[in-house]
Formats: C-alpha cells, sequence, structure tokens
C-alpha cells in the first residue's frame, strides 16, 4: 500500500514539474547609444524548468561587426525546482555612424518558439574624429635666422 501510494505521489510530481514547466527568453543590450569606437554588449538569456538544449537563431548584426563571444550555463535549486540558464554574449563592434536596428533572435525550446526584443542603436562620430585643418608643408614656413653674435653662443 505504501508502496503504491510512494510511486503515485512520485509520478504526481514528475507529472506537475512538466505541466508547470516554464521558459523565458530575454535580450538585452548595455547601451543604446555609443560612439564608433567604442564596443557594444549583446546578450541572450535563456532560463527554463526544463532541461535545456535551445536552438538560437542570431539576428543579422547590420552595421557592426562580432568582435567576440561567449556562452554560460547554469543551474539553481529552488524550493524543490530546477531553473537551468544559458546566456549567449556578443561584443559588438560599430562599422560606422548611424542609427541601426538589433532585429529579434529565434530561440526554439522544445517544440516552442520565442523571440527576443529588437534594439535601434545610435552611433555616434568616435571621440577625436574630426577634420583637420590642412597645414601647409614646412618649407613654405618662415624661416627665422638668428643674428651672427648669437650663433656662436650655441654649442651642441
Amino acid at each position: 500500500m505504501k508502496k503504491a501510494a510512494l510511486i503515485t505521489i512520485f509520478a504526481w510530481l514528475t507529472f506537475c514539474a512538466f505541466a508547470f514547466a516554464e521558459t523565458g527568453v530575454k535580450s538585452e543590450v548595455d547601451k543604446m547609444s555609443l560612439s564608433a569606437d567604442k564596443f557594444l554588449t549583446y546578450t541572450i538569456t535563456v532560463t527554463s524548468t526544463e532541461k535545456l538544449s535551445p536552438k538560437l537563431q542570431l539576428p543579422d548584426f547590420k552595421g557592426f561587426t562580432v568582435v567576440s563571444q561567449g556562452q554560460s550555463s547554469s543551474m539553481s535549486l529552488s524550493t524543490g525546482s530546477v531553473e537551468n540558464s544559458i546566456v549567449y554574449a556578443f561584443v559588438l563592434a560599430p562599422q560606422k555612424e548611424g542609427i541601426f536596428t538589433i532585429q529579434p533572435a529565434k530561440v526554439t525550446v522544445g517544440d516552442q518558439e520565442y523571440a527576443t526584443d529588437s534594439f535601434e542603436i545610435q552611433v555616434f562620430p568616435a571621440a577625436g574624429s574630426f577634420d583637420l585643418p590642412e597645414i601647409p608643408p614646412s618649407d613654405s614656413q618662415p624661416q627665422r635666422s638668428l643674428p651672427e653674435d648669437e650663433t656662436s653662443r650655441i654649442t651642441l
């Protein structure tokens, strides 16, 4: 009798774990505007109470070059439930100034598809990148000559 009750409780808990499985997907950028000589970090975080093996379809990072990418995963136990988390991080370098949109990424977990937010990023000219006035060649600069009595005092 006790064995049957334990099996029933275990089956019910297993059913509840799968019935109430929750998955969340979010994306973030560390800044909405930057200068052309700085970097932007774009992250996608996938959390779920079920085992994770997400399939990620990245957006086309128009206006940016991916200079680095990484992935980390973690698992936490809290009041009887297990939460798995995977974070994908991308460091992006702007290719030029302007306003660019990072479109949503698509993440598939099991048979469910999720889409992240999109972001509008403004890229300003790099600090110190301005046009300098043209300087004439040095041979057109007037030369000052020292008087004869001062040239004798100069020693090398």
